[in-house]
């Protein structure tokens, strides 16, 4: 069972996580597909009622900066991580918690098959992103997931909610992988892989 985390900053960031959740709740409405949280790391909270994956104080044996949104490393970063089931396929979308005025895209990340992705496998993909202080899955180890980014924009004037949960599952699902391979590993783990 998760511990429950409560050194998070759980503020509404309205370029960031209010914004892709909001629209994970629009695509649940409006559109076939299913949405499901993930919380796979030790510690857990919640944003809302939105389960949420509250990263360590310290990762690889270091309290890094990377893992804090305040200087005083009191307050933990959390992810977010949605399993989207549509067309019986599934995709997985990463949104980080944003510092300040650091702009992050979404990740989105799928296994070859378009399949379940083990717990054990998203657990390394979000520590790839503390390990690199960023928002890359290259240090993931997991030459058979692939990764690619969405970058955060405002809906066009006018466009309804309808609309813009459409638009969201669209470049969820079509997403593509990243250059230089796309996948969650570092170059030599994909060539020993091959």
């Amino acid at each position: 069972m998760p511990k429950q985390a409560a050194d998070i900053d759980a503020s509404p960031s309205e370029l960031g996580h209010t914004a892709v959740l909001q629209r994970l709740a629009w695509m649940e409405l409006y559109t076939q597909a299913a949405i499901r949280y993930c919380t796979v790391l030790p510690d857990v909270s919640t944003v809302g009622t939105v389960p949420v994956n509250v990263y360590p104080s310290t990762v690889s044996g270091r309290q890094k900066k990377w893992l804090y949104t305040d200087n005083e490393k009191t307050k933990r970063r959390f992810a977010i991580v949605a399993e989207i089931k549509y067309q019986e396929r599934y995709r997985y979308l990463l949104e980080l918690q944003q510092i300040g005025n650091q702009q992050y895209s979404t990740i989105v990340f799928w296994s070859d098959a378009e399949e379940r992705i083990d717990d054990s496998d998203i657990v390394d993909l979000l520590t790839s992103c503390a390990i690199e202080s960023k928002a890359t899955l290259v240090a993931g180890g997991c030459p058979h997931i692939q990764w690619g980014r969405i970058i955060h924009s405002q809906a066009p004037d006018l466009e309804t909610n309808r609309d813009t949960a459409h638009r969201y599952l669209e470049r969820i699902v079509n997403a593509q992988p990243v250059s230089p391979h796309g996948r969650a590993c570092n170059e030599s783990e994909l060539l020993d892989s091959l």
